[in-house]
């Protein structure tokens, strides 16, 4: 925990405060002891559809032919294009390699 003073920056855990600092500002907030994660169909889905694009363009990394769009990486615009594509059920996602966008 680092605390320089009630007018200064901190960030740490202090009671049940957490201190903080975002966009310059120091941010108080409650300490949150159960977090969750929850494994719902949709969201184990949605990162079955994540994994396999992600495995794709490491493995496609030398032919995926996408230019840089601003701030978008080309691996970041294959996922983003190809994420439709992809089905899953049950965690197991699969997609039909002849209508990837590669260019």
């Amino acid at each position: 925990m680092r605390l320089t003073g009630i007018t200064g920056t901190g960030s740490g855990k202090l009671g049940s405060a957490v201190f903080s600092v975002s966009a310059g500002q120091q941010v108080v907030r409650q300490y949150q002891p159960i977090v969750t994660n929850p494994s719902t169909p949709q969201q184990v889905d949605n990162r079955a559809k994540l994994k396999l694009l992600s495995q794709l363009s490491a493995v496609m990394a030398d032919v995926i032919a996408i230019p840089r769009n601003g701030a978008l990486t080309p691996r970041n615009i294959f996922v983003k294009d190809n994420y439709p594509l992809v089905t899953a059920e049950n965690g197991a996602a699969s997609v039909n390699l002849a209508q990837l966008a590669i260019t």
